[in-house]
């Protein structure tokens, strides 16, 4: 069972990231192939210690609603099979200045166009219009080649685009925010203990009322973001082993959590519970973790052979229901009921 929860899920978040990247990747490689470019932008808005998350959040949504909308938008972006198109994600944070909530920006451009910078200048106006001011420092733009990092970075927030980078900047020391998810891991803690007044539950709190009702990603209408891979596909990511709190807590105490990351990367799903099982077993003193037995393969048919399927089913129906129709006399299996001692039906 899944809730499909972009925003508060730490189990359906990423499965939903990766089906929406995975149905994305191959739109935006047939448009590379054909000259066009991908641009990645980071939006950011300046904010304080304090500031409400919803209150952020709005700003942000109403300076990209101002920037995608009005005749200047409109001659930018141009018309018809070459007009710009655009996938846009929020992320979310938190660090030593409070919230962090910025947008992940994929600009697809026509050949002959010039880079994105249009869009950065008219990001800080309309966020001027909106009462905030552009966080100038937190603001990139760059051009890839690489459609599935595009794809991945559209739709996915941080804590799951690159939790493997994540993880290593923190054991660094570098100064990096906590995603939503990390908050939760503490506020668990925290419940669980009974603490009174604490603040990793009351973020959580505002995190997921300020996120209620609000749609994590966003396409322009020639990209198709929601398929049926959002459905199907999001069976697809291979749970590997399921930890208590005693191994978390020691995986943050010795700062392995990358280290065991990486370990999750082998191919193939024997390799990777073998890695991470030996891994835990070398370097976790805790025992309150398990490995998960791998998903069956599936066996189910293709869609083509599928919908052939259920049209013949819907044929062998039809013609029951026609044989259920005939007058009584000329079915045999009134007799034959009225023979064994039935009643007739």
């Amino acid at each position: 069972m899944n809730c499909h929860s972009a925003w508060g899920c730490p189990v359906c978040s990423p499965k939903l990231a990766a089906a929406r990247a995975e149905s994305l990747a191959p739109q935006i490689a047939d448009l590379m192939l054909r000259g066009w470019s991908a641009w990645l932008l980071t939006l950011t808005v300046r904010h304080e210690r304090g500031d409400s998350l919803s209150r952020l959040m709005d700003g942000l949504t109403e300076a990209w609603k101002g920037v995608t909308s009005g005749k200047a938008w409109a001659a930018w972006r141009g018309r018809g099979e070459d007009s710009v198109q655009f996938v846009r994600g929020f992320d979310v944070t938190h660090g030593r200045n409070g919230w962090h909530p910025h947008l992940h920006v994929m600009l697809l451009l026509p050949p002959g166009r010039g880079g994105a910078d249009w869009v950065m200048e008219r990001w800080k106006a309309c966020l001027s219009y909106q009462g905030f001011q552009a966080l100038d420092e937190g603001l990139d733009c760059r051009r890839v080649d690489d459609a599935v990092a595009a794809a991945a970075y559209a739709v996915s927030p941080a804590a799951v685009y690159e939790p493997v980078a994540m993880a290593k900047k923190r054991a660094r020391g570098e100064g990096l925010g906590r995603t939503p998810f990390e908050i939760l891991s503490s506020a668990i803690v925290d419940y669980e203990a009974r603490r009174r007044g604490s603040r990793d539950i009351a973020l959580w709190r505002e995190y997921v009322s300020a996120t209620k009702g609000r749609r994590q990603a966003t396409a322009s209408r020639r990209l198709k973001l929601k398929t049926d891979l959002d459905e199907r596909k999001v069976e697809d990511i291979d749970e590997l082993a399921v930890m208590g709190r005693e191994t978390v807590r020691e995986l943050d105490r010795t700062r392995q959590t990358a280290d065991l990351l990486s370990a999750a990367e082998m191919s193939g799903p024997l390799l990777r519970r073998e890695a991470v099982s030996d891994f835990l077993r070398r370097n976790v003193r805790a025992r309150d973790w398990r490995i998960l037995e791998p998903d069956p393969p599936d066996h189910s048919p293709p869609p083509e052979q599928a919908d052939r399927q259920s049209e013949r089913q819907f044929r062998t129906g039809a013609s029951a229901a026609r044989e259920r129709r005939r007058p009584p006399e000329a079915s045999c299996r009134r007799t034959s009921f009225a023979l064994e001692g039935h009643p007739s039906p």
